[in-house]
């Protein structure tokens, strides 16, 4: 029966390959052409707006299509082999919702995720009969890459009031998250894709991501300016993502990526991560801040199947636990160079806390006294599924933490097919959020000044996660944890051993 309905349904998406790539390609000339005449009616501006949506609607399902079923024409290859078509309708002079659509397809599309809101429990990556499909993303993220490069987004529109797509506007005055997101994680995910096919695509390798991430904090803080101020360039994750979770981790994902990447092949330090926004210990620092240092919404988060937090923090936990002084040394450059943030902290005690999304978070998360930072050493053999069953994907394959301990590798499930080069060098920004060198040292002497006292800020994100870890613990003990938790228990205990701080103590 199944089968059947994919040879019709191939049969339908393939009707479309002679006439569909000629409308698509003619997108900007019909817009070009409406909006050239005389004094157009509101009723005309909305009839185009109304097209254009339609034929993105068509768009995503054709590609969800392409993704669920392995079916693969010509039209569902539009987006990736002919983006500068949805590139320039993001900036055109048409309606900001049809702007709005464009990106969210171009966003979707680079995530894999098309479809996810109307399909039968979303696209599952089935790409193995796919031979272009990754090509395919290739190309789209060299053309978001080479646009960026050029100025792209300097031109991306960015509501200060922003809109449903029902028409109804909010009502409280600020940049258009969405935008800010989208854009965001359109940009995270082309360089991620280049970072992990630079060697088989011959990339030059000088042409890191620092430029465009530069770039990216410009144009963050442009539109955040006046609305929610940064005390630090790398808050802007969780002041960006903090209304939507699986986004969030999904862009604090790609950023420790990148960091790992240009720490691997150019020794990037920690001044030149926070001034674009790429340190993950500072990212993951605000991330909990975010969260009150809640060990409870740490837990929430890694048994969720909605985002991929068990990948970030797992990979994340390594990084900590191999590079704790770098941890340590972000959280006094935190205190030093975001005042207000230490000084609101050190006050706070079990005061309940606004989190990133208004909502409110409470601080229960300090380690009782003589509470050692193990949780019970050796575990048992007590096994079940991964959670949510999840599959590997084409980029962001997900270590089965069940039986793994050997996690570190970036797997590359995908052949890779030659595309074009990135060859456009974006601009090279030597400040950026305000940043100066002099800042640096400014910043680099008080740190050093302050190397034997301890930063409570450290210590209450190790009281976290130790409290995350006993909470885990308890749970596997019990088998009410979703998937075997070992290989992460290791990682927190490994973590309370390397902080060095003694049970007990008050933080």
């Amino acid at each position: 029966m199944f089968t059947h309905k994919k040879d019709a349904l191939e049969q339908l998406v393939m009707s479309l390959d002679p006439d569909f790539p000629c409308l698509y390609s003619g997108i900007l000339t019909w817009i070009e052409r409406e909006l050239d005449k005389p004094v157009p009616h509101a009723n005309d501006t909305c009839d185009i707006a109304t097209n254009l949506v339609a034929v993105l609607d068509l768009l995503e399902v054709l590609v969800a299509v392409r993704f669920s079923l392995k079916i693969c024409s010509v039209s569902q290859r539009l987006v990736f082999q002919r983006p500068s078509v949805a590139l320039q309708v993001i900036c055109s002079p048409v309606h900001y919702l049809v702007q709005k659509r464009t990106l969210l397809l171009l966003k979707a599309c680079l995530l894999l995720k098309t479809g996810d809101d109307f399909m039968m429990g979303g696209t599952e990556l089935l790409l193995k009969g796919d031979g272009h499909m990754t090509s395919d993303v290739l190309a789209l993220a060299n053309a978001v890459l080479n646009s960026v490069a050029a100025g792209w987004l300097l031109r991306v529109p960015v509501s200060s009031k922003a809109a449903y797509f029902g028409g109804n506007s909010l009502s409280r005055a600020g940049p258009d998250f969405v935008m800010l997101r989208s854009t965001s994680l359109v940009l995270l995910k082309s360089l991620e894709y280049r970072i992990l096919y630079e060697k088989e695509e011959g990339l030059d390798p000088a042409v890191g991501p620092q430029s465009y991430l530069r770039s990216l904090m410009i144009f963050v803080n442009q539109h955040l300016s006046g609305a929610r101020l940064l005390g630090h360039p790398c808050a802007w994750v969780s002041v960006v993502f903090g209304e939507q979770d699986d986004d969030m981790f999904e862009a604090a994902r790609i950023v420790l990526s990148l960091y790992l990447h240009q720490r691997g092949s150019s020794g990037i330090s920690q001044p030149l991560a926070c001034d674009t926004g790429s340190n993950p210990h500072c990212c993951f620092i605000y991330l909990l801040r975010s969260i009150a240092f809640d060990h409870s919404v740490l837990l929430d988060f890694l048994i969720s199947t909605e985002t991929c937090f068990l990948d970030y923090f797992v990979r994340y936990l390594k990084l900590l636990r191999d590079a704790w002084g770098d941890f340590e040394l972000a959280c006094r450059r935190i205190e030093v160079r975001d005042p207000a943030m230490g000084a609101k902290d050190a006050t706070r005690g079990s005061e309940p806390l606004a989190a990133a999304d208004g909502s409110m978070a409470s601080v229960g998360c300090v380690a009782a006294a003589g509470t050692p930072l193990n949780w019970g050493g050796a575990s048992g053999t007590w096994d079940t599924p991964s959670v949510g069953g999840a599959t590997q994907t084409l980029l962001r394959p997900l270590v089965n933490y069940a039986s793994s301990d050997e996690s570190d590798s970036e797997v590359k499930s995908a052949h890779c097919v030659p595309v074009g080069n990135i060859t456009s060098h974006p601009p090279d920004f030597s400040k950026v959020g305000g940043c100066s060198m002099g800042l640096h040292d400014h910043i680099q002497d008080e740190v050093q000044e302050n190397r034997s006292t301890p930063s409570r800020m450290c210590r209450r994100a190790v009281a976290c996660l130790t409290e995350l870890g006993k909470v885990i613990f308890r749970l596997r003990k019990r088998k009410l944890f979703p998937y075997k938790p070992d290989s992460l228990l290791k990682l927190l205990t490994g973590i309370g051993a390397k902080s060095g701080f003694e049970p007990g103590t008050a933080f």
